[in-house]
């Protein structure tokens, strides 16, 4: 299993914490430290059966500053600003067995 991850983020490192104690052997990747290609990104939202949309995190403050809900962006579009700004990407994302699941943020 392999968790990306931001080391500041307070939901991050519980989902870490309950892993381990679950007895569960994690690889960890800072992805802010060591940032995801546009093709990472791609796979692992295809992994995840997800859109680049469904995988914004939406209480970032770039994410209202971009007005990333009210402006119509491309899929490729929004992989391109998540690659730059990796603070986009909803966090969490925990890689198993073929399948990503990332946390969905709340607005």
């Amino acid at each position: 299993m392999k968790v990306y991850y931001y080391e500041r983020c307070k939901t991050c490192k519980n989902v870490i914490e309950r892993l381990k104690s679950e007895g569960q052997t994690i690889e960890l990747r800072e992805f802010f430290k060591d940032r995801l290609s546009k093709e990472e990104i791609k796979e692992l939202l295809r992994l995840a059966n997800i859109s680049a949309k469904d995988a914004l995190r939406k209480r970032d403050k770039l994410y209202k500053e971009l007005e990333l809900d009210k402006k119509d962006y491309s899929e490729d579009e929004l992989i391109d600003l998540m690659f730059k700004h990796p603070s986009l990407i909803a966090r969490p994302i925990i890689l198993k067995d073929g399948k990503a699941f990332i946390r969905e943020i709340k607005s």
